[in-house]
This record gives structure tokens, sequence and C-alpha cells, in this order.
């Protein structure tokens, strides 16, 4: 009970008018404060048992964005994933909603299935896993994962619309066959300490920085409320450091990020501890900041920004330079239309790994696997990162310098996506100078495609039209043509000279009406005209999920979408009852700026190749005889 006071008079602190009255409690909470009981150590706190709330009546679906939407009607905690909670308020037309984390032991693929009459879904570290949605009897739907060990955050949703009923889930993952899975794997985040609302009440007395910073310095110190000291420190002011704590502020953040694992350090708790690092910088003279970011360096893992440019199907970066032997993590953004992932290989293998993407991108299991393929050649990859989705991969940098390629190997990407991963043996050298350090430290560069790097040219029709009238004069080059149709990624959707896939409209059928520079200006311009057979959709889900991709079949109650032309027996079926709205895309499905990486004399003996239907014995490749 005398809790229960404590708690109550520190939470109203807040509710307090008048700025003398706060002030009036500074001396006697932060007296309080080192006193109460919190968390040591700088891990979240966790209880067993996940959160569960109850809605009723039951919606039409159990989408996570259907159900947050919602009111829910009460709320328990439920020590496994089953229909039967004692939240439950009625046996019919209900739905049920279990959010916290699961508990990772041992890193590896785990498979993880939903049992369920009616519908239910299994969300995981953010992105839908299991979709076992809609009205049906007892069905059991599974999805597979690669998981790190440590917490990853579960939601799954369920919902009975009447007569029969039933929620079960399971999993099988390293050295474990498939079972339920158990509550002592299943928790949810603790309430706060009386100590967190201590800190909390503190912080809400204004002015007394100095005092402040100084008592959250000694909890730090001594490893107590690290998460909410952490969080309250960025609240004040940098300059209200006092002079002589910043030594314990300084060891504060180095012992935090320390004290994670590597592929913890870039948590938003960890980004806590970096900001807390930067401030105590801006505050040291030139010695003490140089010696505090030596100290530093040792503990970061950098963490690396990397996006997708809009309707051109590449990265945002073409090359990346990284301390070899040194842990670091890419933060890959997808702001396209279409789903990308990331993986980096070894030198020399992207073709090889580029070219088994392709050949297994049809396979059973490419979903479950993120397109990427099964090769001892790929060093790391990411998940298949969806439109306005993204994915941070943790990456243990390999101590041998060299120019690792990194790629997209969804299904017809991997020609046009992809860059250069340079691991350097002195990165503050190769960042002062790339072009001294590459001359004296020779980093051979053993993939074909890495070498049209660094061309992007935004070739224009009036750049080029002019010499497009004079192509059958030019001694235009077959087998260099034959190589560009490659390199600029046209094999992966058209079929010329029997090479190549029937994605794309058919190169050797081109309208008759097409002149030279009609041909041309496509390429430069895909989205200017768009054949309807290949024109996408944009499919917006009552649950706000968004689908692009071609309409196979359309019936009254459905429609069936192919989300990646590469894949087309890959058919989602997308009842019309789950449609916001539909749209056609006006951005083809070629990725725009395909000659970008091209000079001018290699365009036209890509151009003439697709004009001379892949024939070297076309009249284009004839041998001119010029003076006579």
């Amino acid at each position: 009970k005398d809790q229960l006071k404590l708690e109550d008079i520190l939470r109203a602190v807040s509710l307090v008018s008048s700025a003398d009255a706060k002030g009036s409690l500074f001396d006697r909470i932060a007296t309080l404060v080192p006193t109460l009981a919190g968390s040591k150590g700088s891990s979240p706190l966790t209880q067993p048992g996940l959160k569960v709330d109850f809605y009723a009546p039951n919606p039409s679906n159990v989408a996570r964005e259907t159900l947050q939407a919602m009111t829910p009607s009460g709320t328990g905690v439920a020590t496994t994933i089953v229909m039967d909670q004692p939240v439950l308020k009625t046996r019919d037309a209900f739905a049920l909603m279990f959010t916290g984390h699961i508990a990772i032991d041992k890193p590896g693929k785990y498979t993880f299935f939903i049992n369920s009459d009616d519908g239910s879904r299994f969300y995981l570290d953010g992105e839908l896993l299991i979709d076992n949605d809609g009205l049906h009897g007892m069905v059991e739907k599974q999805g597979t994962v690669q998981l790190t060990a440590g917490l990853h955050a579960i939601i799954a949703t369920y919902f009975d619309n009447g007569g029969g009923d039933g929620l079960t889930m399971s999993w099988n993952g390293p050295d474990m066959t498939k079972q339920e899975i158990p509550a002592n794997v299943l928790v949810s985040a603790a309430e706060q300490t009386i100590q967190d609302l201590g800190i909390q009440a503190m912080m809400e007395v204004p002015g007394n920085d100095a005092a402040k910073t100084k008592l959250l310095a000694s909890l730090l110190k001594e490893r107590a409320s690290v998460n909410t000291s952490l969080q309250s420190l960025s609240m004040i002011p940098t300059e209200s450091w006092p002079k002589e704590q910043l030594g314990n502020l300084a060891e504060a953040a180095l012992s935090y990020l320390a004290s994670r694992e590597p592929r913890e350090r870039n948590s938003d708790q960890a980004q806590l501890a970096l900001q807390l690092a930067e401030g105590v910088k801006t505050r040291l003279d030139a010695a003490g900041r140089t010696r505090f970011e030596k100290q530093l360096a040792e503990v970061v893992v950098p963490l690396i920004p990397l996006g997708t440019v809009r309707e051109r199907m590449i990265y945002d970066r073409e090359t990346i330079a990284v301390q070899a032997g040194r842990p670091v993590e890419f933060r890959l953004t997808n702001t396209d239309n279409m789903p990308h992932n990331f993986a980096i290989v070894l030198p020399s293998f992207m073709a090889e790994v580029g070219e088994l993407a392709e050949a297994t991108g049809r396979d059973p299991d490419a979903a479950a696997r993120n397109f990427i393929p099964q090769s001892d050649k790929i060093l790391v990859a990411s998940k298949l990162v969806q439109p306005e989705q993204s994915d941070s991969i943790f990456f243990e940098v390999p101590k041998e310098p060299g120019i690792y390629p990194y790629v997209c190997t969804y299904p017809g990407h991997w020609r046009r996506m992809y860059g250069a991963l340079y691991v350097v043996a002195d990165l503050p050298a190769y960042e002062t100078d790339s072009a001294a350090y590459l001359a004296a430290n020779t980093l051979e560069m053993k993939d074909d495609l890495l070498k049209y790097l660094g061309r992007n040219t935004d070739w224009q029709l009036d750049d080029l039209k002019g010499d497009v009238m004079h192509l059958a004069h030019r001694a235009n080059n077959f087998e260099v043509g034959q190589q560009l149709f490659k390199a600029a990624a046209c094999i992966g959707c058209h079929k010329l000279n029997n090479q190549g896939n029937n994605i794309g409209p058919d190169l050797t059928k081109l309208p008759p009406e097409y002149s030279k520079v009609d041909v041309l200006e496509h390429l430069l311009n895909p989205s200017k005209k768009i054949d309807k057979k290949y024109q996408s959709n944009i499919i917006e889900l009552t649950s706000g999920k968004v689908l692009t991709g071609l309409i196979t079949e359309e019936t009254g109650d459905a429609i069936k979408l192919i989300d990646n032309p590469a894949t087309p027996e890959k058919v989602t079926t997308i009842p019309k009852t789950e449609i916001e709205s539909r749209t056609l895309s006006e951005v083809s499905i070629m990725p725009k700026g395909v000659l970008n990486k091209l000079t001018r004399e290699e365009i036209f003996d890509l151009l003439a190749y697709v004009l001379g239907g892949g024939d070297k014995k076309n009249a284009l490749f004839e041998e001119h005889e010029h003076g006579k």
C-alpha cells in the first residue's frame, strides 16, 4: 500500500501547475530517486506472457491494422497462444490479438505454424509471416524465417465468426521438432519500475539541469534504470552538463554500448547512448575529443543507410567503403514500387549468384527464403523488403580486403541492381583520398558488371536521335550489342536470339510502324506508352496494405494478381471484399534509365542488336566501305 501511495504521488507531480510549487519538490525527489527500486543493467525488463485483447463483435478480417483501429472489450495476459483465454466474454463472433515478444535462444531457421477456425494471422518483427485469414474450418498454414538470438516482436490475431472454432500455434527450429510454442519463451514488456517513475517525476520539475545530470550520471555509473536515465539525459541541453560530469557521461555511453551485443548497438536505446557520446564530444577539448573518439570507435557499429531509386531498379549508392574485420549494420529502405532484397557476395561470384537466383526464382521455397538463392558464395542477405518498408542487416565484414559485390537477387533484378562494397584495411585513409589509397593498395575488380559503376548519363532523346537516323551507315558491333543486351538487364525480361525471358514484349515482333527513333524513345522512357497487357495495377486493401502487379484473371468475387512477372506461377488471389481501391499504374514495369550506364557508341550497338532481331546476318551488321 505504501508503494502504491508513493507511485500515486510521483505520478501527480506532472499535475502540479505552479512552477514554484514544482521547484520546491526537486530536492526531496532527487534525494528519493537513488533509494527507489529499479532495474539493473541495460536490458529491457520483461514479464511472462503476452498481452491479449478481446474484441466483439468480430471484424471481417484480423489484419493487425484492422484490430488496432478497434477498441478492445477486454484485456488480459495469455501464457500461450490458444483460443481459450480468461478474457473471453463470448464463444462466438469475437476476435483476439496477442502482442509481445518471443525469446529465441539459438539463432537459425524457424518455421511457425498457425492452425485456426476461422481466420488468423501471425506477424514477426513487424512483418506479416503467415496469412491464414478468412472464413474456414480448421486450417493450418506456416511460414519460415531466419532468426537471430534474442527477443523478437510478435503479434498473433484470430477471429471466430460462429459455429466451430479453435486456435493453436506451434513451431520447429534448430535441434527442435515441431511442437507447441511453450509459455517460457513468450514474454511482454514489464511495467515501469518505481525508480523510473521517480526519474520521470524529477524531470517534470523545471530547471536544476546540473543537479539532474549529476544524479543521472551516477545512476548510469551504477547501471541502474539505464534506459530511463538515457532518455532523460537526452532532454537536458548539452551545454547544461557540468564539466566535472563529462567523464562519467563518457564512461556511461561507452559502457552501455560495450555491454550490448554488436548487432544490438544501433537499437533505439543504443542511439540514445550514441547521442550522449556525441554531446560529450562537443564539450571536450581537441586532445580529449581525439582520445574519446578512438575509444568510441572500438564499440560503435557503423549504421550504413542504403535506399532504392523509384522507377529505376537501382540502389541509391553504387559504392560503399567499410573497415576490414569490423562489424557494420546496413539499413535498407525501399522507396520503389516493387520489392527488393540485398545480398553481399564473394568477389567474382556475382554472375553465378545472379543466375542461380533466376534459375531458382520459381522454386516452391523461393518466397520463404526471400528470393535469396542457396549459395555459400553469399556472405549475408536481407529479407525481401516490400515498398515503403525497411530491413536491418548486421554484417561481420571479412578481414580480407577486396571489392565485394552487393546485389538484389529478386528475379530479373541482378543484372541492373548492384553495387561495390570496398573492404579496405585503413578506412580513414581511404575516406581521406580514395584515389591515392587505391593507387597504393590495389583492389582487383573481379566482377564484370561492376565495371559499369560510375557511369550515369541521363540520356535524352535529343542527345541521340540525330545519329540514330544514320544507324544503317554505322559500323555496328554485333558482339558488343549482344553483351550489352545482358549488361543493361534487357535479357531479364525480353527474349532475343534464343536468350532471355518472355516477361516483357517480344522484341522480334516490334510493330511495323515503329521507327528507329520510336524504339530508342521506348528505351529511354518506358512509361511514355505502356502496352495494356503489361500495365500494372495498384491494389490498396482494406487492411492498408498496397499490392502492385499484373491482373491475370478476374471474377465477380476476386482477382488474381502476379506481383513479379518473373514468377508468373506465383499468383495471389484477392477477394474483392478486401479491396479498398484499384488504379492502373502509370509506371512501366521496365525501369527508367536502362541506358544511363552506357556510352553513346554502346547505345547504338545495343539499338542495332534489338532492331536487327539479334541476328548477326542482319543488314545493320554488314561491313560498310566508305570513300568509294
